[in-house]
């Protein structure tokens, strides 16, 4: 899961792991990437930390304090 209000940094970061052969998912704002977490269940979350509104350091939180929270690696 790739999560950056700069709708083109996370296109682009999404198609560089598809191209890896990842199955990627791109969202652009930190409610967005918590609605994602849970429904596609990343082992991986690239996150923007400085995203306005719920920025990653609140995802990053939020994931955390989620049964089963511990498992995505949490990348900012």
């Amino acid at each position: 899961l790739v999560a950056d209000d700069n709708v083109d940094a996370a296109e682009m970061l999404a198609l560089v792991f598809e191209q890896l052969g990842c199955a990627v998912r791109a969202v652009h704002s930190g409610d967005a990437a918590l609605e994602a977490v849970g429904a596609f269940q990343p082992d991986v979350v690239v996150l923007d930390i400085g995203m306005p509104g719920t920025d990653g350091f609140e995802v990053c939180r939020r994931v955390r304090a989620e049964p089963g929270g511990d498992h995505p690696c949490l990348v900012a």
